[in-house]
């Protein structure tokens, strides 16, 4: 049974730890699902095995649904910086793995893991950001608009500038039009697409506007995304 399976994996067996590991994520049961938490405390489990573990919880289709506030604790239990035996992409691996599941089940509206969201976005790994900024997206966490904001404002690169425009775009919050709009002055075509898109998502009446100089834009895909914008209203 599951307890077994847990034994073994705390029999501190590499071999055997690796065969429970292999195992677990194919028992979709709700007892496997409520004693997962005791493998992600298994101190001989590694944290990449961990991060797959996470990702397993959306492995468990049951009705009702099996509770997901043991990863909120473990997420709350998690170094804020790494450790002698943590690296810094071994813990922020973790950390997303973690808000990913909570974010698919509706669960980041909770003070502990919104504050840890905020902190992880002041990151300056790309991959770690983009996945952060999907996060947010997904869960529509309006609360990290004042740091997108920010990071808008100081960005200095290109990538960047439209991963935090699509991003405010897709929370379509009227106040961040002003912070989003000037940038439909970007050198770069790929930023003034995304800007249009955002507007548009944002508030689509002033975007109008925007939309209708862009038709004379130098660039032809600039020119397409205004079309396609106002071609909107027109349906």
């Amino acid at each position: 049974g599951i307890d077994k399976l847990l034994s073994l994996a705390d029999s501190g067996s590499a071999k055997d730890l690796d065969r429970v590991l292999e195992v677990y994520p194919a028992l979709r049961n709700r007892e496997a699902a409520e004693k997962l938490p005791l493998l992600l405390k298994n101190y001989h489990v590694k944290p990449e095995q961990k991060v797959a573990l996470i990702r397993s919880y959306t492995m468990y289709q049951l009705d009702p649904p099996i509770s997901v506030e043991p990863l909120v604790k473990f997420l709350d239990d998690l170094p804020a910086k790494p450790t002698k035996t943590l690296s810094a992409s071994q813990l922020n691996a973790m950390k997303l793995a973690a808000l990913d599941v909570l974010a698919t089940s509706g669960k980041v509206k909770s003070e502990q893991v919104q504050a840890t969201l905020l902190a992880m976005l002041k990151t300056d790994d790309p991959k770690s950001r983009q996945a952060l900024l999907q996060t947010i997206a997904d869960a529509k966490l309006t609360t990290a608009l004042p740091i997108l904001l920010s990071q808008l404002k100081t960005a200095e690169d290109d990538a960047t500038r439209v991963a935090l425009i699509r991003t405010l775009g897709a929370l379509n919050e009227r106040s961040t039009f002003g912070a989003v709009a000037p940038f439909i002055k970007a050198k770069d075509p790929t930023i003034r697409v995304e800007v249009l898109r955002a507007l548009a998502s944002i508030d689509y009446r002033p975007a109008q506007k925007i939309a209708l100089a862009e038709l004379a834009d130098p660039d032809i895909d600039v020119q397409r995304e205004a079309i396609v914008m106002l071609g909107q209203s027109i349906e």
